[in-house]
């Protein structure tokens, strides 16, 4: 029973390694560097008021 499970072989299995040595995608790039203003701009604006509040 167990030779029919593993029969398929793990070699036939794709990678799910992430291709580094490709261009990113351009629609990836644009939203992380929208997540990454807006996250820098949450904390310039949050940080001085909390710690004014301490």
């Amino acid at each position: 029973m167990s030779d029919v499970a593993i029969s398929g072989g793990v070699t036939d299995v794709l990678s799910a390694r992430p291709h580094l040595d490709a261009r990113p995608n351009i629609g990836g790039a644009i939203a992380f560097l929208l997540v990454l203003a807006t996250g820098l701009g949450y904390a310039a604006l949050h940080l001085p008021r909390y710690q004014h509040h301490r």
